[in-house]
């Protein structure tokens, strides 16, 4: 095995020109150069106006709506199934003698060119005033909640003003070793039709001069794509409080013996109320609080909320001392949906391949053949409304195909 140590002194200790001819014999120095390179990572942001409104949009509705119907009554407004978000329950805290009457409030967002905000401003408020008189039992209101960059807006990213940052990075790195940076070795970028506005870019320089490249060069790209899937069921949160004494198998053989089965056990967490004694200071009282989720059917909600509604009032009537009440819901794709997805390998090789091709001719070189390919993955798939929703931090979880293939780099 070669001392590269004791290569590199006595090449030290020679001549210049001795240095000069032994440079050039093939297979002694061709490997170390070819380990010797600097990376640099350049990155633009692009300063792009935001051209798009985000709108939260609400309809309050009885227990007996579902999603069709709530969709159904915002027909012509551009809202559809898949711009619902979320599911808040408006059920009064307190509770009475008469249950009264479940009432939800249905939440969708959509994106809106800020060309059209004052069009669909008045749109929304047109159909705001007219669902109460046409007694269909809803209310709507509205709100702006954010604006945001488009993604046509973000794919115009300037490789070659990214190249040659790369390169004078490079050089501002290597200047006090008295190097140069030379041939690019390798580019790795990523493309996605929702990329950020920043474009990043990330170049392996080799260090000084060679006449041969002993390695294979590579332009390596990450295409992705988001995977948009509409949801098939809705988690339902459900609380019940109980006496301290209470155990969860008390709990759920009481919510079963009211009708209510398939519950899931999320969680328990003690609270104090306080019970008005006429004049006297209200006397404290602790409570246990049983968090429970219900997954069903999308297009069984009306019924599924039936059935909650009943299973309250039954614990009422059977005089129990458990208080049933939903609080919210939310849409998600089922497991089973979600494992029969797949990712458009197709495209995202198109997309690959297209962007190899532009790195290179921004850097002067040349994408040949594949040199390998990794996996592209769904994994974590959950519903994902809109591109970039406000609320997919808090409820969702983007779902996207990734694909990453190395191309070989040749020089021009």
């Amino acid at each position: 095995m070669r001392d590269d140590s004791f290569v590199s002194a006595s090449i030290a200790r020679m001549p210049r020109w001795a240095q000069t001819a032994f440079l050039l014999i093939p297979g002694v120095v061709l490997g170390q150069v070819s380990a010797n390179s600097v990376t640099v990572t350049a990155t633009e942001s692009a300063a792009l106006q935001p051209d798009e409104a985000y709108f939260d949009v609400s309809v309050a509705s009885g227990s007996d709506k579902a999603l069709n119907d709530i969709v159904t009554a915002l027909q012509g407004s551009g809202i559809t199934a898949a711009n619902f978000v979320r599911l808040t329950s408006l059920l009064p805290a307190a509770r009475t003698a008469t249950p009264p009457q479940p009432s939800f409030q249905w939440t969708f967002q959509t994106l809106v060119p800020l060309a059209k905000l004052k069009d669909t401003t008045a749109a929304f408020a047109a159909l705001a005033q007219g669902l109460p008189q046409n007694n269909s039992g809803l209310s709507l209101t509205f709100a702006v909640q954010g604006t945001a960059v488009s993604a046509q807006q973000t794919t115009n990213c300037k490789l070659s003003d990214l190249v040659s940052s790369a390169r004078t990075q490079a050089q501002q790195l290597t200047n006090a070793a008295g190097l140069t940076p030379g041939m690019i070795l390798s580019l790795t970028t990523a493309t996605s039709p929702s990329a950020p506005t920043a474009c990043s870019l990330t170049v392996r320089f080799l260090l000084g001069t060679q006449l041969m490249q002993s390695e294979p060069g590579s332009i390596t790209i990450t295409a992705t794509r988001p995977l948009s899937v509409q949801p098939d069921q809705i988690v339902i949160s459900l609380s019940v409080t109980s006496s301290p004494s209470s155990g969860l198998d008390d709990v759920t053989a009481a919510l079963q013996q009211a009708g209510l089965s398939g519950v899931t056990f999320t969680g328990l967490y003690t609270s104090t109320i306080y019970l008005a004694q006429g004049a006297a200071p209200p006397k404290p009282q602790s409570q246990l609080q049983w968090n429970f989720t219900l997954a069903a059917p999308l297009a069984k909600f009306a019924d599924t909320i039936s059935q909650i509604s009943s299973a309250e009032q039954a614990l009422t009537k059977a005089g129990s001392a458990l208080t049933l009440s939903l609080s919210a819901a939310t849409p998600q794709v089922s497991a089973q949906l979600a494992q029969s997805q797949t990712c458009p390998d197709a495209d995202l090789l198109k997309d690959a391949q297209a962007q190899a091709q532009n790195v290179a001719a921004a850097a002067g070189v040349k994408a040949g053949a594949i040199l390998n390919l990794g996996n592209s993955s769904t994994a974590g798939l959950i519903f994902d409304p809109v591109a970039s929703p406000i609320y997919q931090s808090q409820w969702f979880a983007p779902s996207n195909c990734s694909l990453t293939v190395a191309f070989q780099l040749s020089q021009q």
